[in-house]
């Protein structure tokens, strides 16, 4: 089961060199990563997964952290759904994934692993799905070797969350890494967009899952990928966590100068 490209080409460049220039430009408000450290702190991050003129600089911000804090052997990365195909939590099973930089194993093990009787191996809801596609070239680009896990979300209850970064902890080793792909609020006025995103992401620096559910329900969020975020919480909490840091905000407004319908988009890291 190879899982070709569903949006190269739209959210980023379907060649190869232009991809790389793509990625390489996107890293240079934050800068390349020096990878002098490697202590492994990190143990989950948050990033966006827009077309990358909108959202490709946010997201830097977040694989440089991981850069210079470790060699992950494999990452864990959950996006949610916006297709409707597939089950409530697909876990991708086995195969490769492609982008213009080239092909990436699935862990076949670890999917097995995580899914063990509680959640469905399954590829269609994954088909066309972009929330998890558009990570991969930014870890192509700064990693050599590593693995896959794609996690794709439809039914995003807390309680299921909760029980989805519970079986990660108890799964993942010290050289994995989950990525929780989201935008924030969605097409409202920039400062809205900026007060309700803020709220969530002080939640998430709390590492407070429950405080991002009610301040979601609250404010009447529009952040897609809440979910998979959650998890992460629960999961990195579990694995000794003790900070959520911002590293970048910015909204669609900051690139095209239209405050009016923005989207917001955010680079977090949960640490030990």
């Amino acid at each position: 089961m190879n899982r070709e490209p569903a949006v190269a080409g739209q959210f980023y460049s379907f060649d190869r060199d232009s991809l790389e220039k793509e990625v390489k430009k996107a890293f240079a408000l934050s800068g390349e990563p020096k990878k002098s450290e490697r202590t492994g702190r990190i143990l989950a991050a948050v990033c966006p997964h827009a077309g990358y003129m909108y959202s490709g600089s946010v997201a830097a911000y977040s694989y440089k952290a991981i850069g210079e804090d470790s060699n992950p052997k494999t990452f864990v990365i959950i996006g949610p759904n916006h297709g409707g195909m597939g089950p409530a939590i697909s876990v991708y099973p086995s195969g490769e994934w492609e982008t213009p930089l080239g092909r990436i194993e699935v862990d076949t093990e670890l999917a097995g692993r995580i899914a063990a009787g509680k959640f469905e191996l399954d590829e269609t809801a994954h088909i066309y799905e972009h929330s998890i596609e558009v990570q991969l070239p930014f870890i192509q680009h700064l990693f050599k070797e590593f693995k896959i896990v794609p996690i794709c979300v439809m039914d995003q209850r807390l309680s299921l969350m909760k029980e989805l970064g519970s079986r990660l902890a108890e799964v993942l080793g010290d050289g994995d890494i989950v990525i929780a792909s989201t935008d924030f609020s969605h097409y409202v006025p920039n400062n809205i967009a900026y007060s309700n995103d803020m709220r969530a992401i002080e939640a998430i620096k709390s590492l407070d899952e429950d405080k991002l559910f009610e301040e979601i329900g609250k404010h009447d969020i529009s952040m897609c990928g809440y979910g998979g975020v959650a998890a992460a919480i629960a999961y990195a909490k579990l694995r000794g966590a003790k900070e959520g840091q911002l590293l970048k905000y910015m909204t669609s407004g900051d690139i095209t100068g239209d405050k009016n319908a923005v989207v917001g988009y955010a680079s977090l890291v949960l640490s030990r």
